[in-house]
C-alpha cells in the first residue's frame, strides 16, 4: 500500500543503510514482502524487520507521522501495487490506539468497501468489507471509515488475502455473477476454512492461506470537531526524575489529558492511554508528549497541587523559543533535556510578520489556470489541491475557510482555492513527495527536506500566539537563530526561529542544521555542550 504510505513503503524511500540518525529508519528493499506476522503490522519475508517495532536506525521507536488526515466516516482512497498475483481480495481494518493496538482492536473496526476506481470490480454485498481483485498491478479502491472511529494515532491495516491455495468463502457466488468484468479466480480449489487464517502466521507454512499485510499511520478527526478523547485509564508508571539537588529519585508519575475547554483553538484533547506513554520513560519523545501547547498534564502521584497545563513530566514538552514567556517557571523539575520535535505534516512559521519578515523558505506558485472546479467556484482545501469534504457547505466562503476555528485549527489548516478544485494540475499536493523536483509543489506549499533521500510538500501554518509557557535557564537566550535574508547570498533563503531551535539539540542532522555552505542558522554556544547535556557523543 502506497496511499496512504505504509510503514514499509515509508522506509523504502526515507530509510538509509548509510545514515544513523533519530527518525531515519533502515532502508526497506521489499516493502511488498510482509507475508508473516506475530503482532499487527507484519514481518518481512526474510524475518529481518518487524513493523510492529517500527524502529529508527538507532534502534529507537520512530516518531508517529500521520500520512493522512481524514474525517470520521469519510470515504478514502487506498492505492496499492501487487507484484505477484495470487488472486484474492483486499481488506482494510483500523485501530485508534497507535502502538497499543491488538489484533482484536482491528477486527472490531473494519472499513467497508465502496468501489474499485481502476477496474470497476463490483462490491460483494455478502462480504461488504472485501475489495475484489481484478488482476491489475497498480489500482485504486475506495473504502469508508467506520462512523464511530476517531483518533490522532490511528493505524490503518492493509490486508491482501490470496486465493491460490484455497478460496475464501463466497467466491463461487461472487464470480458466478454476470457483472464481474474480470474473473480472477481459480474455481477448482477448496474453500478456505477458519483455521486457515490464524492471527500469527509465517512464510512457507502451507497449512494456512498466504496473506500479506502492512500498516499506515493516519489521523481521523471527529465530524463535529468534538474532542479526540477516549476515557481509558492508564496505570501510573514509575519514572526517574532529576531533583534540583541530590541524587536521582524514583517517583510515580501520572499523565492525564488536558480537557478540551483548557486547550486553545486548533488543539484537540487526547486520551488517558496516549498520555500514559508520557509517563513511561523520559526517552519517549513522540506525540502526544512533544506537543506545544501540551496535551497532557503530568505530576507525581502524591502531589496535592494541580500540575499546570503547560508543564508535563516529559522533558520534551519544553517550549520552543517562539512561545517563550517572561513568567516564572511553574515546574520544580530540574533542567530538561532538549528534544524539539516538529510535526512532520506541518511547518511552524513565525507568529507575526515582525518576528522574522523573511524567515520562510520560498513558497512554490503553481499555474493559476483554472482547474477542475466543476463550475462550483472557490472551495476550501486541506491538501492545497482538491476540495475538502468539510468546511465546504452550501454557504462556502473564503471567510469561513480562513477564519472558522473548525477550518483553521492546527490539524485543519485549510487553504482557500479561489478557482476551485485543482486536481487537473500536475503539481504535487500537500504531503506528497517532491524529492525529484523541489519546484513541483502546489501553490502555497514548500518542498521541505527531511533528509538527503526524501523531500515532502508541506504547508506553512501560523503557530499559536496566545499560549503562555514557562521559561528556564536552559532555554533563555537565543542559542540558535536564523540568519537574516539580507545576510544570505542569492539563491539561499532564510528559515524561521522554530526550525533553528531544532539545531540546539545537537542530534537533529537534517535541514536546516545540515546546511553549512552557507549556514542559515547561527548558534552561539558550544555544540559539544548540548550533546553532553543530551547524553550523546555523536
Amino acid at each position: 500500500m502506497f496511499e496512504p504510505p505504509s510503514r514499509p513503503y515509508v522506509a523504502s524511500f526515507t530509510g538509509s543503510d548509510y545514515v544513523t540518525a533519530p527518525g531515519t529508519p533502515k532502508a526497506e528493499y521489499c516493502a511488498w514482502c510482509l507475508n508473516q506476522n506475530t503482532g499487527v503490522c507484519g514481518i518481512t519475508q526474510d524475518g529481518s524487520t518487524n513493523y510492529d517495532d517500527w524502529l529508527d536506525s538507532n534502534g529507537q521507536p520512530m516518531p508517529w507521522t500521520s500520512q493522512g488526515v481524514y474525517q470520521q466516516g469519510q470515504i478514502i482512497d487506498i492505492e496499492q501495487t501487487i507484484t505477484a498475483h495470487h488472486n484474492g481480495h483486499i481488506e482494510m481494518w483500523a485501530c485508534p490506539l497507535g502502538r497499543l493496538c491488538t489484533m482484536n482492536d482491528f477486527k472490531n473496526n473494519k472499513l467497508e468497501f465502496v468501489d474499485d476506481v481502476t477496474t470497476n470490480m463490483p462490491k460483494d454485498e455478502n462480504y461488504p468489507y472485501r475489495g475484489m481483485m481484478s488482476g491489475a498491478d497498480t489500482f485504486k479502491m475506495r473504502f469508508q471509515l467506520p462512523n464511530d472511529l476517531v483518533g490522532e494515532q490511528v493505524l490503518l491495516q492493509w490486508w491482501y488475502f490470496t486465493a491460490n491455495s484455497c478460496s475464501p468463502p463466497g467466491y463461487s457466488n461472487y464470480f458466478a455473477r454476470t457483472d464481474v468484468p474480470f474473473k480472477k479466480w481459480s474455481p477448482g480449489i477448496a474453500t478456505c476454512t477458519p483455521d486457515k487464517y490464524p492471527d500469527a502466521f509465517f512464510s512457507g507454512d502451507t497449512s494456512v492461506s498466504e496473506r500479506f499485510l502492512n500498516c499506515a499511520e493516519v489521523t481521523i478527526l471527529p465530524s463535529d470537531r468534538s474532542p479526540l478523547s477516549e476515557p481509558v485509564t492508564a496505570p501510573p508508571v514509575v519514572t526517574p526524575t532529576n531533583p534540583p539537588t541530590g541524587p536521582p529519585t524514583i517517583q510515580p508519575i501520572i499523565c492525564t489529558p488536558i480537557p478540551q475547554e483548557a486547550l486553545p483553538s486548533g488543539s484537540y484533547e487526547t486520551n488517558d492511554v496516549a498520555c500514559g506513554l508520557c509517563a513511561t520513560t523520559p526517552s519517549y519523545v513522540y506525540w502526544p508528549c512533544d506537543t506545544n501547547p501540551p496535551l497532557c498534564r503530568c505530576g507525581s502521584e502524591d502531589d496535592d497541587s494541580t500540575p499546570t497545563d503547560s508543564v508535563a513530566a516529559n522533558p520534551t514538552n519544553a517550549p520552543s523559543k517562539a512561545s517563550k514567556s517572561s513568567e516564572a517557571p511553574s515546574s520544580t523539575s530540574s533542567e530538561p533535556s532538549l528534544g524539539f520535535v516538529t510535526p512532520p505534516a506541518t511547518i511552524i512559521s513565525p507568529t507575526s510578520a515582525t518576528d522574522s519578515p523573511t524567515t520562510s523558505p520560498p513558497v512554490n506558485s503553481s499555474p493559476t489556470t483554472e482547474g477542475n472546479n466543476n463550475g462550483e467556484g472557490g472551495c476550501c482545501s486541506h491538501d492545497y489541491k482538491s476540495c475538502a469534504d468539510w468546511c465546504n457547505g452550501n454557504d462556502r466562503s473564503q471567510e469561513q475557510c480562513e477564519t472558522d476555528p473548525n477550518c483553521t485549527g492546527f490539524l485543519n489548516d485549510m487553504k482557500w482555492l479561489s478557482e476551485g478544485d485543482q486536481s487537473d494540475y500536475s503539481c504535487a499536493a500537500r504531503w506528497e513527495e517532491c524529492t525529484g523536483d523541489v519546484d513541483s509543489c502546489c501553490n502555497g506549499l514548500i518542498c521541505h527536506t527531511f533528509n538527503q533521500y526524501y523531500k515532502q510538500c508541506l504547508a506553512i501554518v501560523p503557530s499559536p500566539t496566545t499560549i503562555t509557557t514557562p521559561t528556564n535557564d536552559i532555554l533563555s537566550g537565543p542559542d540558535c537563530v536564523p540568519i537574516a535574508q539580507d545576510d544570505l547570498p542569492p539563491g539561499t533563503y532564510a528559515t524561521s526561529e522554530a526550525f533553528c531551535d531544532l539545531c540546539e539539540t545537537g542530534t537533529h542532522l537534517w535541514w536546516p542544521c545540515d546546511v553549512v555552505d552557507p549556514p542559515i542558522c547561527r548558534c552561539n554556544d558550544d555544540i559539544s555542550v548540548r550533546r553532553r547535556r543530551l547524553g550523546s557523543s555523536n
